[in-house]
């Protein structure tokens, strides 16, 4: 079998990259990079025919580094941080794994949800320091059952909250340019609404949206203005779909209750403003991070390199680029 080498860009957890070496074909020579290309180092794309990568980023100048390269897959659904024109002008083809994430991040979003409603950040550090707030969260939490949760974005994602939410007796609204098949409608007893309105008179609004030029910055001061003061806001897409300024000065004013946040406009957020606000729950983006679905999302890329490698396919839904199908 011919050799394949390939790159693996993000600095990895012993055990990931443990599962990675078993999983991978006997022709392919994997190299971990731990992080040195993002440092600026390309050595050790030079003789790449792949790249894999969870979250790290792939600009031109990395892909013009590596004149071996066939393909890039991600071991994940967000494209943003590769730059796709690059890899088309050089026939390098762009990989995701559509849809493999829906689960955890449906999952974790219901936690942010939970975990702000119920303020379980601040009932656990007074409940270790010897407080017992339970009259005082009698008075102030809330709960799922019975208010509006507006999902701005139905795909995967935000099809997979639906499911979950089915069982909560919420009433579930949504909004997105592309309409839903109407079974799948019927399905999740689930109603479209135009995204102001949505905002205006949701209770829970949860974002589901990739980070493009369409969404960057959609939730901005104007638009948090429009939600209910007693309304919170769960991010589990990609940091730079918020303003995360304006979304600091709405928490500290009061003017909505309180967020959920998975994803920053920077990454680690070091210097964010949200880092200093108690009614914000805040985790590192490991929405998608499972020990389950990482091997799931790792079989399914290997899949796709094996296959575009021999016959130049991807499935539709992962294929972000094919230089192999034009025209």
């Amino acid at each position: 079998m011919k050799k394949v080498n390939v790159t693996f860009l993000d600095q990895l957890h012993p055990w990931i990259e443990k599962c990675v070496r078993d999983s991978v074909p006997d022709n392919w020579v994997v190299t971990f990079d731990n992080g040195a290309v993002q440092g600026g180092d390309h050595s050790a794309v030079a003789h790449a025919d792949v790249l894999l990568l969870i979250g790290a980023s792939v600009p031109g100048a990395l892909v013009e580094a590596a004149p071996n390269l066939k393909l890039v897959q991600k071991l994940g659904v967000g494209t943003d941080k590769i730059d796709c024109a690059a890899c088309a002008a050089h026939d390098v083809a762009v990989a995701r794994v559509f849809g493999g994430n829906a689960v955890p991040v449906a999952e974790h979003t219901l936690m942010l949800i939970l975990s702000t409603l119920r303020q379980l950040p601040a009932m656990d550090a007074s409940t270790r320091s010897g407080g017992w707030l339970k009259e005082e969260a009698r008075s102030a939490h809330r709960q799922i059952h019975g208010r509006q949760v507006g999902l701005v974005g139905f795909g995967q994602v935000g099809r997979a909250v639906a499911r979950l939410l089915l069982g909560f007796g919420a009433n579930v609204v949504y909004c997105d340019p592309v309409a839903p098949p109407e079974s799948l409608v019927h399905e999740l007893s689930v109603t479209p609404m135009a995204l102001d309105e949505l905002l205006a008179t949701s209770d829970i609004v949860s974002l589901h949206v990739p980070l493009d030029d369409g969404t960057r910055g959609m939730i901005d001061r104007r638009r948090l203005g429009l939600m209910k003061k007693d309304a919170i806001l769960v991010n589990c897409a990609r940091g730079g779909v918020v303003d995360e300024a304006a979304l600091a000065e709405a928490l500290r004013a009061g003017t909505i209750l309180g967020a959920g946040v998975d994803v920053f406009s920077v990454e680690p957020p070091v210097g964010s403003p949200l880092l200093d606000i108690d009614n914000v729950v805040l985790s590192p983006h490991i929405a998608g991070a499972t020990i389950d679905n990482f091997r799931e999302i790792l079989a399914r890329g290997i899949r796709n390199v094996e296959s575009y490698l021999t016959d130049g396919a991807l499935p539709p839904g992962d294929a972000v680029h094919n230089p192999k199908e034009r025209g």
